[in-house]
């Protein structure tokens, strides 16, 4: 049985200041959040409960039952990635842009394996002379350190070295 009102109004007691008055309260929820306002007249309580009943059914979350291949983990996925879009972009630009600027983590190479990736990233950002330094510098600690992982190398191995 679907639900046909999503707000009431009804005729309520209030005490404040010492004073005792009745007004008509209009109270209803739309998706979770509660409004509810106070009228001295039933013409104006009951317009408000018409105007939020109908933006009540315009934003009612419809939830459809589908047949799908997809595991309830990425049907979760899939909608938190909807919500986080909030209908600016499409999941598939999404995905596609991801696709196409995602680059992988260095934190599973060892260190001398990434000197060349950082050195030609900087390459065009430094003068020659730091550009040298950084080199001959990570040439000596990959020495020391270069079949260590990156994610394994910590602050204190810098210091010591």
């Amino acid at each position: 049985m679907r639900k046909t009102s999503y707000f009431s109004v009804r005729k309520v007691k209030l005490q404040a200041n010492g004073h005792t008055y009745y007004a008509l309260k209009v109270d209803g929820r739309i998706n979770g959040t509660r409004h509810r306002r106070f009228f001295s007249d039933r013409e104006a309580a009951e317009a408000l409960k018409a105007v939020k009943e109908i933006q009540a059914l315009n934003e009612a979350k419809v939830v459809r039952t589908t047949v799908s291949h997809l595991s309830g983990e990425q049907l979760r996925d899939a909608e938190a990635a909807l919500q986080r879009l909030q209908e600016r972009y499409s999941l598939v630009l999404a995905a596609d842009w991801l696709l196409r600027t995602f680059r992988d983590t260095l934190t599973q190479k060892s260190f001398a394996d990434s000197i060349p990736l950082f050195l030609d990233e900087r390459r065009l950002h430094l003068r020659r002379t730091t550009y040298r330094d950084y080199r001959t510098t990570l040439a000596s600690f990959a020495c020391v350190h270069g079949s260590r992982k990156l994610s394994e190398i910590g602050t204190g191995d810098i210091i010591d070295f």
